[in-house]
């Protein structure tokens, strides 16, 4: 039986060994938690650790120090350090001694286990940490702590949003009650109360992202949610921009949550016709498809099986390479101040993947872009999503 990897945790403050001990537990890991860098040296064979998660600071040796010392021994160790001081000047110095990981105090769970990770992967290999090891851990970190930072973002504002919501829907059932069904005022007022009770259910779903809770799944037809999103998006449509649809998968279904397959499928027709301008052709096309074997796209991998495939096409100036480098990084936008947050395709990614499916992108500059969402059909789960849907 393979022993599981030690990760030996470095810090003077005993609530921070603890905590980080039941973390390195909770995960499979074996730990062993030491008050001191002089301690873990006299306590434990280098070679039988895997990881050295150690504070920056602390009396006697400090994290820096104990990394160089392990990284001049016969076994060098991949060296995490952690500190509640996040200068920059101490973080460019500790990256520069070659550690792996850099940590500002408090982290989440998920940008600690990223480095650690990174480090098992090392010690597996047999080799030394080099530059891309540890910038590849800290850009996961670092998107660990922003998928963080949109939770803390998305609870903060869903309770202020459904006070909104709560007055338009009075103010809409008020419409409704003094409009008759055949008047031409009241296909307005219902078409807002629709979208005011998709945005009261993107509320419950934001709410549930903030606390890490996976929406309702349950069968749900592709082609009616690309329906109803297009019809909300039409009326912000410039008129010189036409929109095609190509739905060919009415039957087809998929097992998602209603509203967050709603809410992917808006932001990519949005940013298709944002990407047009004042003229030109949003295609959107909806099919069946069926994959024989694993294939890679550009942002996930397809196992085969059966899938609902959606396609957004729009003849805009295309996504310039830096850009599409950046496409799905929390807080990114090219747009202008107050023009758009950077969480759309985040979010896009984050429900697709949790879904089983896969993104691909295809862009051209001048000639316009296609974003294609693959997402498992409902009749006939890959093997890799049947086991957890």
């Amino acid at each position: 039986m393979v022993e599981k990897p030690l990760i030996a945790v470095v810090d003077d403050d005993e609530s921070i060994r603890d905590t980080t001990q039941d973390l390195l537990d909770s995960a499979g890991f074996r730990s062993a938690v030491f008050p001191s860098a002089e301690a873990l040296l006299a306590s434990v064979p280098v070679d039988a650790i895997s990881c050295v998660i150690a504070d920056m600071r602390m009396p006697g040796m400090s994290g820096l120090a104990l990394h160089q010392k392990l990284a001049a021994s016969d076994h060098p160790i991949p060296t995490v350090l952690m500190t509640a001081f996040p200068e920059e000047p101490a973080r460019t110095q500790a990256l520069r001694a070659g550690v792996l990981g850099y940590l500002t105090k408090p982290f989440t769970p998920e940008a600690l286990l990223a480095y650690i990770g990174a480090a098992i992967r090392l010690g597996q290999g047999g080799m030394q940490p080099s530059a891309s090891d540890g910038d590849d851990a800290e850009r996961r970190a670092r998107q660990a702590a922003k998928m963080e930072a949109i939770g803390r973002f998305a609870a903060a504002i869903a309770h202020d949003f459904n006070n909104i919501l709560g007055a338009i829907l009075g103010h809409g059932d008020l419409a409704q009650l003094k409009l008759a069904k055949g008047a031409p005022a009241r296909r307005h007022v219902d078409e807002a109360m629709r979208a005011a009770a998709r945005g009261k259910a993107l509320v419950e779903r934001l709410l549930a992202f903030s606390r890490g809770q996976p929406g309702a799944r349950a069968p749900v037809r592709v082609q009616a949610i690309v329906e109803e999103a297009l019809a909300l998006l039409a009326p912000s449509v410039a008129p010189e921009v036409r929109v095609e649809r190509r739905l060919e998968a009415a039957d087809a279904a998929v097992i998602a949550d209603a509203t967050q397959l709603h809410q992917a499928v808006m932001n990519v027709c949005t940013n298709a016709v944002q990407a047009i301008g004042r003229s030109g052709v949003v295609t959107v096309a909806l099919a069946r498809a069926r994959v024989e074997k694993p294939i890679v796209l550009s942002h996930g991998t397809l196992e085969s099986g059966a899938y609902v495939r959606l396609e957004v096409s729009d003849t805009g100036t295309g996504i310039a390479p830096a850009t599409l480098a950046r496409l799905f990084e929390p807080f990114f936008t090219t747009k202008g101040s107050g023009k758009g947050t950077g969480l759309g395709l985040t979010l896009v990614r984050a429900i697709v993947a949790e879904l089983g499916g896969a993104i691909d992108i295809k862009t051209e500059l001048g000639a316009g872009t296609t974003f294609t969402l693959c997402l498992p059909a409902a009749d006939e789960l890959p093997r890799c999503f049947a086991s957890t849907a």
